[in-house]
């Protein structure tokens, strides 16, 4: 008879038993494997087919179950009586006791070493076993107790816990120390860290046309590098993958202890890997870094830095003691060497966003050479301006200025200098004087010393407003160079031409839209006429009556700023302007309109309808951003066709096919920027075309940078910082609910209460905040067993946008895989976290111009409007509910 070892049920014939297998044990294969149809057998399988190959190979016709006789010949003695399979295992089993093997020292089963590494790593070895395995032979009495009392206390607490053959060979342990010593010395944990160099060069290489040749070749490049590794410049520390987050989002023993550490520490840098003096530091560790540091100033290298007050205003800073330790200090010298007053912070150029200024946080990511920008503060009067426009001078291109006169005779001052450019050029009013700072690139930088002039040397004249004005954010400016199209020339004894035009500006975008509109400043004559009647309308409250021609000098400068934010502003936007006009110059405010700007407003709308679409505005003619798009469809860069786009497209191809390669490619990518929008938005070619023509689009460092074009906004740290910080008040509003609902959503924050590490956590307030919003979580979260895997890829084809994860048994273990789909093709795998894999999913909804899945609509609409704060000022009113609970 055949016995179920699951049931009990007996059966007459072994087809019949595994015929219940089938249809009445559903859960073999998935939560628990096959086991062998024989009773004596203690093997199980996790395939069907793996139990069928074993029932073949290993179990061929005999049934021990029915005592079926068969001649089972040994070969090391005369035994060849008939027998049950288990009676010639014991008939061996005396044979081993005595040692009577061919080979008196080694033997497959009791002569043989194991390799207690995999033992230990699989858990067959419990930790207080282990910790006897490298005593010697005094112990060896007290491990086969402890090996015997683990069997017995194993069957008593887990009764239903298969016994693997393993477990077995544990009980061989003592024996095999007597003949070969500590086990310790004898595994293959230094063969596998070995093995393992050569298995990571054959996957990279990806080359099997002369495997030896290849490992024994890189093998040898490995070793020399080694060994030279102590002679080479190293980083003392490097970091990759890192995020800036509050302390207040970590564990409560974590935020405590760090404060006591640290009390003026506001934010913590998190990283995937740290490295630190050859030592790498992973997940879960904490780093204090930078605080013991020397505070000696003495030997350390001058830095040069380029501050960039506003577009024409630069200015040289020259750090001979290099660059502060603290962003403080860093200020204190800015707001010394430029006289600057009042409060601002600094932004310096990042290169993994394409040189896009993002703000200071720490003073390591400067270097020597590198230019960082001052953005005042709008809550302090003495700030330095926001917006200004220069006084416009124009000349025309025939007029001409030369100054003769002795080839010594040079101006000893700035002021001389400016006194001498005044004369020459018939200037009045106030201006500074820049000059091309070669350290620079050739940048303009103000002169402050005309030790810095050479014979032949180029400089600019920037306009100021008034004597007392501070350096303004955009100027534009009145060039006087040497060159052919805009220039003027003071020399000795030669006469130059005076040429002045203005620079074009380009149609990238480079900010969203302010939270509060600055207007420029206008023409002299209009600026003087503003002036009075502002003091007019102060002292008696005496409108000013504005001209025709004024008017048309108010309407182009600010329509002309509002298109460098917007090409299509919507209605708010224009009502947002006319109030900031109207604060800054209450003169314009108009008696018969309900707020005093109604007909500016409606002005506005009629400018920015007529503006022209000609080359000075390239881009006025194309599709309407929907979701706050800064750069929807840019225009070509200047010199550049569709056909060159083209060609460094087929370029990038090539590149992307290369290993470390990514600073090519990132300005590959930046550079075809315009094609690639143009081709999405007009022709919206499928998934498998895009990563057909362009494949490093799909990375996550193009993800982030391809974001940042068309948004000026930073993705992932934007999305995570905004998560943690409206993640307490989130949590507060999620718990609130009540209902089914409610209950679903306990449910899945219920491992916050053990304190799990902050990706867990912002996971669960993810998919609580699907569910708070009547969505299914299912629909952007889709998760799977390891053992799903060909289940979940078959699901996957048809989803239309999700987040696939894969793990084990345990919800809250690590991932073992996350990954997203777009129309039923995978475009990303392995993920950092659930967090990470939403960014990368919303910022792909923008770099392949898709809408919003219809399910998931409210959960993208709080990403965009409330985490990233896009367009925040429409909302459905479900967002809108929610926006309003947070901020209460």
């Amino acid at each position: 008879m055949w016995k179920c070892k699951e049931c009990g049920v007996t059966k007459s014939q072994r087809s019949e038993l595994l015929k219940l297998y089938k249809l009445q044990h559903n859960h073999f294969g998935r939560r628990r494997g096959y086991p062998c149809t024989y009773s004596t057998c203690p093997c199980s399988f996790t395939t069907w087919n793996a139990l069928k190959s074993h029932l073949s190979r290993s179990h061929p016709r005999l049934n021990p179950q029915k005592d079926q006789q068969t001649t089972l010949r040994c070969l090391l003695c005369e035994y060849k009586q008939h027998s049950t399979l288990k009676d010639y295992l014991q008939h061996l089993g005396q044979h081993l006791k005595n040692y009577e093997t061919r080979l008196s020292y080694f033997n497959v089963t009791t002569g043989f070493p194991p390799d207690i590494a995999h033992d230990l790593f699989e858990g067959i070895i419990p930790v207080e076993i282990a910790l006897c395995l490298a005593v010697f032979i005094k112990s060896i009495a007290y491990l086969d107790s402890k090996i015997s009392e683990h069997r017995l206390r194993l069957r008593e607490v887990f009764p239903d816990q298969r016994i693997l053959p393993k477990h077995h060979y544990v009980e061989h342990y003592p024996k095999l120390i007597e003949q070969f010593g500590p086990l310790v010395e004898l595994w293959t944990m230094r063969f596998e860290a070995k093995h393992s160099f050569f298995k990571r060069v054959v996957r990279h290489t990806n080359c099997f046309k002369n495997v030896l040749l290849s490992l024994s070749r890189r093998h040898q490049f490995h070793m020399a590098h080694q060994l030279h590794l102590y002679s080479l410049p190293t980083q003392t520390l490097e970091v990759r993958k890192v995020s800036s987050i509050p302390i207040d989002v970590l564990h409560e023993e974590i935020s405590h202890a760090v404060k006591q550490k640290h009390p003026n520490l506001d934010l913590l840098c998190m990283a995937e890997d740290v490295t630190y003096e050859a030592y790498n530091y992973r997940k879960g560790m904490i780093i204090s870094h930078g605080e013991l540091a020397d505070s000696s100033m003495a030997g350390k290298k001058s830095v040069k830095l380029l501050v960039c007050l506003s577009q024409d205003d630069k200015r040289k800073l020259l750090l001979p003691n290099g660059i502060p330790k603290s962003v403080e200090e860093l200020v204190d010298d800015v707001r010394r060497a430029c006289g600057l007053r009042g409060n601002f912070r600094i932004q310096y150029q990042d290169k993994d966003f394409g040189d896009t200024f993002v703000n200071l946080t720490s003073t390591g990511d400067l270097e020597d050479l590198c230019t960082i920008k001052v953005i005042p503060l709008p809550d302090e009067d003495a700030a330095p301006a926001q917006t200004q426009t220069a006084v416009n001078v124009s000349l025309s291109s025939d007029e001409a200025f030369s100054i003769s006169g002795e080839t010594d005779d040079t101006a000893k001052s700035v002021e001389e200098l400016v006194d001498d450019v005044r004369r020459a050029c018939g200037l009045r009013g106030n201006f500074r004087i820049q000059y091309q700072d070669k350290d620079f690139g050739d940048t303009f930088v103000n002169l402050t010393s005309t030790g810095d002039l050479e014979d032949l040397c180029t400089i600019k004249v920037i306009p100021l407003p008034d004597e007392d004005a501070a350096p303004a954010q955009t100027q534009t400016a009145v060039n006087v160079s040497l060159s052919s199209d805009e220039a003027f020339s003071i020399s000795g004894e030669t006469d130059d031409t005076l040429i002045l035009s203005s620079s074009s500006s380009s149609s990238s975008r480079t900010e969203q839209w302010p939270k509060e509109f600055p207007i420029p400043s206008f023409s002299y004559d209009t600026e003087v006429q503003l002036e009075r009647g502002n003091a007019a309308f102060k002292a008696n409250g005496t409108r000013l009556t504005v001209n025709p021609r004024m008017k048309s000098d108010i309407l182009e400068k600010v329509s002309d700023l509002i298109y460098k934010y917007k090409a299509y502003p919507k209605s708010y936007h224009f009502c947002e302007v006319s109030e900031a006009l109207i604060k800054k110059h209450p003169c314009l405010a108009e008696p018969g309109s309900w707020n005093g700007c109604y007909g500016w407003t409606q002005r506005l709308k009629t400018r920015m309808g007529n503006l022209p679409t000609d080359d000075t505005h390239p881009a006025k003619n194309v599709k309407r951003p929907k979701r706050g798009e800064a750069n929807h469809v840019p225009s070509y860069p200047a010199g550049e066709t569709a056909d060159n786009l083209e060609l460094e497209r087929q370029v990038l191809l090539k590149e992307v096919k290369k290993r470390n390669n990514g600073r090519i490619i990132r300005e590959k990518m930046a550079k075809t920027f315009a094609l690639r929008r143009q081709e999405i938005v007009e022709k919206q070619p499928r998934v498998e075309e895009l990563q057909e023509r362009w494949p490093a689009i799909f990375q996550e460092e193009e993800i982030n940078a391809e974001f940042l074009r068309i948004t000026t906004v930073p993705l992932q740290p934007r999305f995570l910082a905004g998560l943690d910080k409206h993640s307490s008040q989130l949590l507060q509003v999620i718990r609130k609910k009540g209902g089914a609902v409610g209950e679903k959503i306990r449910s899945i924050l219920k491992p916050l209460d053990q304190g799990v590490d902050l990706n867990i956590r912002r996971e669960c307030l993810l998919k609580s905040l699907v569910i708070y919003l009547g969505e299914d979580v299912s629909h952007l979260i889709k998760e799977y067993l390891v053992v799903q895997k060909e289940e979940a890829k078959a699901e996957l084809e048809n989803a239309a946008m999700a987040i696939f994860v894969l793990r084990d048994d345990d919800a809250l273990s690590p991932p073992m895989d996350i990954g997203l789909v777009v129309d039923g093709v995978e475009v990303l795998n392995d993920l950092s976290s659930i967090a990470s894999s939403c960014a990368m999913l919303f910022g792909l909804t923008y770099a392949l111009n898709l809408s919003y899945p219809v399910e998931l609509k409210y959960t993208f609409e709080t990403f965009q409007k409330i985490i990233m704060d896009i367009e925040s000022r429409q909302m459905s009113r479900r967002i809108q509910n929610l926006s309003a609970k947070l901020h209460e």
